[in-house]
């Protein structure tokens, strides 16, 4: 069991507050270890999620106190040199040391290891294999060089309860994204549906969330007309309200 101090545990709960309240996925994982380094002692991070398209596929790499060329040097090869890359794809979340997987005389003679451990000065590593509901999303590693000890089983614990709050926030991004991959864009609309220009104009300013008052003062159109417009959108989209227009079609063109 961990012991906190007050001061600890208000770190914490930062943290905590920071991994659901940031509104951007890379500078969440980047601010998380961060302030992470003040409750846990690591040399360098790295951050990956999972595509969303296929979530065996790592992708969006974030690192902290780590050359950038790290990230992408190791989406090139760590579907063929990382021997823990299996723990990553399970389904279910899971914290662990390296050092636990394999033993360290074994370890230190691989391609993997000689390519970024050695390289960076590292020596020791904790994962957090983050999942939820079968869905692998992301995987945050923290680093130590050879000079330090390893990680601890508190450090173990701690990490382990944040990969609680990072599954919920990391999940809720996915579906976000997910859901905006299916949407096609206003001109994509147009050419599918045969819109006239007339409603290509009346359908993005529906999607800008302006009232009908200020889209007929723009147009220069009574409220009825307006009406008669929306509701022939309406119907060559096969909707029946505004809220399912924003789930159909992007506001913006990219």
């Amino acid at each position: 069991m961990i012991a906190f101090s007050l001061n600890d545990l208000y770190i914490f709960n930062d943290i905590v507050h920071h991994i659901y309240c940031c509104p951007d996925s890379s500078q969440m994982r980047l601010q998380l270890m961060e302030k992470l380094t003040a409750l846990v002692d690591f040399d360098g991070g790295s951050f990956y999620l999972s595509t969303v398209n296929n979530d065996q596929k790592l992708c969006s790499p974030v690192v902290y106190h780590i050359d950038p060329e790290f990230g992408e040097k190791y989406l090139q090869v760590y579907d063929q040199l990382d021997y823990s890359k299996a723990l990553m794809f399970t389904g279910r979340s899971m914290t662990y040391r390296e050092s636990d997987i394999v033993d360290d005389s074994k370890r230190v003679l691989t391609p993997y290891y000689q390519m970024f451990y050695q390289t960076y000065h590292f020596h020791y590593s904790l994962h957090s294999s983050i999942s939820y509901q079968g869905r692998f999303l992301g995987v945050m590693s923290l680093f130590r060089s050879t000079e330090k000890e390893n990680f601890s089983q508190d450090d173990i614990e701690l990490i382990g309860l944040l990969t609680t709050h990072l599954e919920n926030s990391l999940y809720h991004r996915f579906l976000s994204e997910f859901d905006s991959q299916k949407k096609i864009t206003v001109s994509q609309a147009v050419k599918k549906y045969h819109l006239t220009e007339r409603q290509k104009v009346i359908l993005q300013q529906l999607l800008d969330g302006s009232e009908n008052e200020q889209i007929c003062e723009k147009l220069g159109i009574t409220n009825n007309t307006l009406k008669k417009h929306i509701s022939n959108i309406y119907k060559k989209l096969k909707i029946c309200s505004r809220v399912q227009l924003f789930k159909m079609i992007k506001e913006r063109e990219k």
